[in-house]
């Protein structure tokens, strides 16, 4: 049950230059995990984009990186005979870049929360929508109402972009079905493993975070029926099973090969991540694992290092997907 305090959309981590470096660290793994050296998958073609827009942009990586491209960048002048318009928008401008480097490059920023409708004026005006790494920022409400405002200002056949991760860790090779196109991503049940402390690890996450926030853990199974409900075509949908921690050292041959340096980073990542969520859950009294409540700070914090040791000592992976979809 979701709490009365629930918001649709809810940043769980502290803005500052700290969290600026860590989602621009991030930016570079994910990048990594992708098989890209820019902004863009393959499938979408940048030529037959006019106009551009990265909700929730936080420290506007991803839109920094989209306009130093090469055939981007010679696009971004006014003077161009095929202009191209960047817009990226938050919440909250703590992480933004100085205005004076935004403006040079040609990117418009504003503050706008994704659950609530856009400016009338931009409805069915843009060619692609970006939106990274919300699943705990959104509630399953607050996803929905900002799916139907990002159908809303897309042009008809324009694209949206979601870039997430589950919460649910596993071994390696265990949590994927595929079927067509689409690759399923299902969390191991925890009746089956509850002397492993992934399974321990999801429990908390699962059974407080969603009480916490409304926050969706077995995300990546949840869009593509989001989207079809919103009248979106998904038109890809790719799944990354990502090691983190010693997984990046230890890991049997697979498709994402990371450095242990990056492992680690993944590994203190998901630390900083958890830590503040769980922390926001025993505030709550909500906070819940496999054996009940957990209701004192040394029992958080017990949990907390048992998962941090576990990514330390033995490792573990974590699904991320990328769905592109089209408005029809």
């Amino acid at each position: 049950m979701i709490t009365d305090k629930a918001k649709d959309s809810n940043y769980v981590l502290f803005r500052g230059e700290s969290e600026t470096n860590r989602l621009n660290r991030q930016y570079n793994v994910v990048k990594k995990v992708l098989g890209r050296t820019n902004a863009l998958p393959s499938s979408i073609n940048s030529k037959g984009l006019s106009k551009v827009l990265d909700i929730a942009a936080g420290s506007l990586v991803w839109t920094l990186d989209l306009a130093r491209t090469p055939d981007i960048s010679t696009r971004l002048s006014p003077e161009s005979r095929d202009p191209i318009y960047l817009y990226a928008c938050d919440i909250s401008s703590a992480q933004f870049p100085p205005v004076e480097e935004t403006r040079k490059l040609g990117i418009t920023t504003f503050l706008h929360d994704m659950t609530k409708p856009f400016p009338e004026d931009m409805k069915g005006t843009f060619d692609l929508v970006n939106m990274r790494l919300l699943v705990l920022g959104l509630s399953e409400q607050g996803w929905e109402k900002a799916i139907r405002n990002i159908y809303e200002i897309l042009k008809p056949g324009g694209l949206l972009l979601i870039f997430d991760f589950n919460t649910h860790f596993v071994r390696q090779g265990r949590g994927v079905k595929s079927e067509k196109y689409e690759a399923e991503v299902s969390k191991e049940p925890f009746e089956s493993y509850t002397q492993d402390w992934r399974t321990r690890t999801n429990a908390i996450m699962d059974r407080s975070c969603i009480d916490v926030n409304g926050f969706i853990p077995d995300l990546a199974n949840g869009l593509p029926s989001m989207l079809a409900k919103a009248s979106f075509q998904q038109e890809s949908y790719a799944a990354f099973e990502v090691p983190v921690g010693a997984a990046a050292t230890r890991q049997e041959s697979g498709k994402v090969q990371l450095s242990g340096d990056e492992g680690n980073f993944l590994a203190e990542n998901y630390r900083l991540i958890y830590d503040a969520v769980w922390s926001g859950a025993l505030k709550k009294g909500v906070l819940q694992g496999v054996d009940g409540p957990i209701d004192t700070e040394e029992g958080r914090l017990a949990a907390l290092d048992e998962t941090f040791k576990g990514f330390s000592e033995e490792g573990a992976f974590i699904w991320w997907v990328e769905i592109v979809a089209k408005r029809i």
